[in-house]
């Protein structure tokens, strides 16, 4: 069944075919195709209820830490959001400067995330004129 778009089955295309549909090039057969390589033994394709409260926990953990040395907003929803956004900031910042955690697996998470929150805090305290009150009484 041809149509105005199909050639015959035998025919070569792509680069280095022959016009009119002539042997190709030799192959670069001896070269090896890009596999994707995990970047992480701790790659997750879907968020677990484990991950979600491992993140939570690492969160709580880092934002209080981090408000204990800066201060910071308190309470317990405040300090989970200081420590994941902490835990963004902290993850860019050892990546941009090309450092590595001293730590590994969730201890190395939670001082990455310590840092990250550490610097977030201290930006809010540099925005904010260096108030050391969050709320008003």
């Amino acid at each position: 069944m041809g149509g105005a778009y199909s050639r015959p089955g035998n025919a070569a295309t792509g680069p280095g075919a022959e016009p009119g549909g002539g042997a190709p090039l030799p192959s670069l057969a001896g070269l090896t195709a890009a596999v994707t390589v995990p970047t992480s033994p701790w790659e997750v394709k879907e968020m677990t209820v484990e991950g979600l409260l491992l993140w939570l926990v690492v969160g709580l953990i880092a934002g209080w830490l981090a408000s204990v040395i800066v201060g910071g907003p308190g309470g317990v929803v405040a300090d989970i959001v200081v420590g994941i956004v902490g835990a963004f900031i902290g993850g860019w910042l050892f990546s941009a400067l090309n450092v590595h955690s001293p730590f590994g697996g969730i201890a190395g998470s939670i001082f990455v995330a310590f840092i990250g929150a550490v610097v977030l805090l201290a930006l809010l305290r540099l925005v904010r004129g260096g108030r050391t009150r969050w709320r008003e009484v």
